[in-house]
């Protein structure tokens, strides 16, 4: 069995000529708002976090990661969040450029104290002490893919696995004791519930993916910076609204978070 925290990817890595071409092809769909079309596949993880790596060198600085795992024993994703990416809340956000319009009930931690690359492997208690916030948060999605639904997973990783933005709500504390398998959550536009439930986040617990994403990025990406925000899910999966929606999010005894979209 693997190491809890370990960083697993499979070890095909295409040529740097076309980890460069799909960078270049996606930061290119960024800067002018319009969608990349893919050719061909990626050779797998460790070549979609490539592709991230050299999207974040011309699009950086990152200013915090989200992470996720779609069971509690899967190996996590995880994804940079880009300069200008993080907004506090109550936020307003423009809808023009925008190829869909998702938004995700999570919750995000924020990192207090620099933990740099060589860092030994850190446990879940660790992690923890270097948490200084707890907040509620929402993720807004997009993408600058064709065809985002059909491609391939490694290309919607490399694609910052559909990143617009994140929007920071309420903080909360005790968040070392929460029993996030009982934690309600409900997520509403303009007043109209888009989904509710209870323990509905897939991997779990939060604080297991980023525990993974803390290490992660000692061993692959150059350590974590303080300041950073790592968001750390879906409870509610991603949901579509339109221009011109007023988004809630509520978690139980916890907070909320709202962003407005223009239309």
């Amino acid at each position: 069995m693997a190491a809890p925290f370990a960083c697993q990817y499979r070890s095909v890595v295409m040529d740097a000529s076309r980890i460069d071409a799909a960078a270049q092809g996606l930061v290119a769909a960024r800067r002018s708002q319009t969608l990349f079309a893919t050719s061909g596949k990626l050779a797998g993880l460790e070549d979609a976090y490539a592709v991230q790596d050299r999207v974040a060198a011309a699009c950086g600085p990152i200013t915090g990661w989200k992470v996720g795992a779609s069971a509690p024993q899967d190996e996590p994703r995880c994804a940079p969040l880009l300069a200008g990416g993080v907004l506090m809340g109550p936020a307003r956000m423009g809808s023009r450029g925008v190829h869909m319009l998702g938004v995700e009930s999570e919750i995000a931690f924020r990192i207090g104290r620099d933990i740099p690359a060589g860092t030994p492997v850190l446990g879940r208690d660790a992690v923890m002490d270097a948490v200084v916030s707890a907040n509620v948060a929402i993720e807004v999605c997009d993408t600058r893919l064709v065809d985002w639904r059909a491609v391939d997973e490694a290309w919607r990783i490399a694609d910052n696995q559909s990143n617009r933005a994140l929007v920071v709500g309420d903080a909360f504390g005790g968040w070392r004791t929460v029993d996030w398998g009982k934690q309600g959550v409900r997520i509403t536009a303009d007043d109209a519930m888009l989904s509710e439930g209870v323990g509905t986040l897939q991997s779990g617990d939060p604080v297991r993916v980023l525990t993974w994403l803390v290490n992660h990025c000692i061993a692959r990406r150059g350590g974590i910076k303080a300041g950073a925000w790592v968001t750390t899910g879906s409870w509610t999966g991603m949901l579509f609204v339109q221009p011109g929606a007023h988004v809630r999010v509520a978690f139980a005894g916890l907070g909320g978070a709202a962003v407005d979209f223009e239309a």
